[in-house]
């Protein structure tokens, strides 16, 4: 049966003409076939690959839009400048993946676990984070503006020049993350914490419900843009050394 299913991928994204029918109903079973493969640039939107195995694939520019990926694993997967807009990669596990330089606007990526994942350049406008850890994460230049990350992890994750704006980030953990000239303006920071992390040239202007008390060790530039009520402490030079590297 897994050879069939195996099949009925390859089959798909290969262009090996139609699928038996058997192999067709069997994409859609929520058990985990395995597949790891070299695929650049494949069509694959609106696929099922529900609980699916990708762990160590290579899909460089592959269209995943669409495509239900509940539950997929795919640690050290390579989606570089792929699309993934409205897919739906809630419980993924994306451990060491690389969606850098991609599209996932208005993806769900809710409890998902993408431990040292790199998204950096990529664009998650509108995605749903909610509850997802990204610890150690790469976020530089992302594009993550309206965003839905309720309880959502980022402890020591890098997101320098990444767009935060309009967010929804209450009970999100920053705790040690690198946000140099990010942008959080207008973000709602109810129960988000920020401590030790590192605020230099960031905007925060018109942040809602933040705590001061939550930014404990965090420190800041003469261009950090900060809101009425919260002070922070000046970068050391070995902070804003360690910032830029």
């Amino acid at each position: 049966m897994r050879r069939v299913i195996k099949f009925a991928f390859v089959a798909s994204i290969m262009g090996l003409g139609s699928v038996p029918a058997m192999a067709q109903g069997a994409s859609t079973v929520t058990w985990d076939p395995v597949y790891s493969a070299s695929c650049r640039d494949c069509k694959l939107s609106g696929m099922r690959l529900a609980g699916w195995r990708l762990d160590g694939g290579n899909y460089p520019g592959a269209d995943f839009s669409g495509a239900d990926m509940r539950g997929v694993f795919a640690r050290d997967a390579v989606f570089t400048g792929g699309r993934a807009k409205n897919a739906n990669l809630v419980g993924a596990t994306l451990d060491g993946a690389h969606f850098d330089k991609a599209t996932l606007d208005g993806a769900r990526l809710n409890r998902a676990s993408g431990t040292g994942a790199d998204f950096s350049g990529s664009t998650l406008a509108g995605a749903s984070l909610n509850e997802a850890s990204f610890v150690s994460g790469q976020f530089d230049q992302t594009n993550m503006a309206g965003v839905t990350a309720v309880g959502a992890v980022f402890a020591a994750a890098s997101l320098r020049g990444a767009i935060l704006v309009d967010a929804n980030l209450s009970g999100a953990n920053f705790d040690g993350a690198n946000l140099t000239d990010a942008k959080l303006s207008r973000s709602n920071l109810a129960g988000a914490s920020f401590l030790d992390a590192q605020l230099g040239g960031a905007d925060l202007t018109e942040v809602k419900q933040f705590d001061p008390a939550h930014f404990k060790g965090a420190c800041a530039t003469p261009s950090t843009r900060l809101p009425a009520g919260l002070m922070l402490e000046s970068c050391t030079i070995g902070q804003i050394t360690a910032s830029l590297e």
